[in-house]
């Protein structure tokens, strides 16, 4: 019975200490985060690698070592990193697109870049950086074709998020929000300009 009892205490302590663990990953990729969106990339990149170190199954801060990597322009290191983790979190969608984002700047590794364009947007085929993307690598094959139906369903996707915004602006101005209801409709506008013109 003493045994039982040990062994108990001894699962709870596990979970425990797994739980709060966890939660000091997060508390530490959000801080990340701030640093990297506050252009402090040396010292989020620090950080990011540490949660990879202690969470190696941590495929967000696989993915931002995988981008800094890139922005330094250390293209190898980065796609070495991005195959390792998209081969491990086969169903990771930012993954996918960062390998095949610095595989787009690699002479030898374009054709590997699309193929893996064309799986993510099998996926999820409103990715408006993936279709641009798979655009440009068309352009610069002088597919001009190929490169028209990119762009074109990249422009529709992107008609589709300002109907929403719209949409959420009016939401917002039922509710009451109208500093919310701005913004909405800022971004309404940039996104499908002519939506707003003919709602208004």
């Amino acid at each position: 019975m003493k045994k039982r009892s040990i062994y108990f205490a001894m699962a709870v302590l596990a979970i425990s200490s797994c739980g709060s663990n966890k939660t000091e990953v997060e508390k530490k990729f959000a801080e990340a985060n701030k640093l990297f969106e506050g252009q402090n990339t040396p010292q989020a990149l620090k950080l990011y690698r540490e949660i990879v170190e202690t969470d190696p199954q941590h495929t967000g801060a696989q993915v931002m070592v995988g981008r800094i990597l890139y922005y330094d322009r250390k293209f190898v290191e980065a796609e070495k990193l991005l195959a390792q983790t998209t081969s491990k979190h086969s169903d990771s969608i930012d993954a996918l697109f960062w390998l095949a984002r610095v595989q787009s700047v690699i002479p030898g590794k374009k054709e590997e870049a699309m193929k893996n364009l064309e799986t993510l947007l099998q996926r999820d085929g409103s990715r408006v950086d993936a279709l641009v993307l798979k655009g440009m690598l068309h352009e610069e094959k002088k597919e001009v074709s190929q490169a028209i139906v990119a762009y074109r369903a990249a422009t529709q996707t992107e008609q589709e998020i300002g109907q929403a915004y719209f949409r959420l602006a009016s939401i917002y101005s039922a509710a009451g929000l109208d500093d919310m209801k701005r913004k909405a409709l800022v971004r309404a506008a940039l996104l499908a300009p002519e939506l707003v013109t003919r709602k208004n």
